[in-house]
């Protein structure tokens, strides 16, 4: 765990599900550059999603690795890439947030 810090890979906020006694998700964090794209995800698609990525911040590998969950197979390579784009916190890791802006950046430039 870098610095002591306590967010369990979370970027500060609380784990799918709410801290106890907590208010649930509060919404991510706007970035400069990286508009949030289609709104929050709903609860059973987060909770998904948190169960393909895990409690602990991923580095490419472990990103490719989500990704491939989603039905893409990216290289690890370009995984480096959308860590470098959506590392928010500057750690060479992304933290489920982080994980959730690039699944946005997915959704938005997916061709179907």
């Amino acid at each position: 765990m870098q610095g002591g810090s306590n967010n369990h890979g979370y970027g500060g906020y609380p784990p799918p599900g709410g801290a106890p006694g907590g208010p649930g998700y509060p919404p991510p964090p706007q970035h400069a550059g990286y508009p949030q794209q289609g709104g929050p995800q709903p609860d059973s698609e987060r909770e998904k999603f948190y169960q393909w990525f895990g409690p602990h911040p991923q580095d490419a590998a472990g990103l490719s690795k989500v990704v491939q969950k989603l039905g893409l197979t990216l290289p690890v390579s370009v995984c480096g890439l959308l860590l470098r784009m959506h590392d928010f916190d500057r750690t060479g890791t992304i933290n489920f947030n982080e994980f959730m802006s690039v699944h946005q950046f997915i959704l938005s430039v997916r061709v179907s």
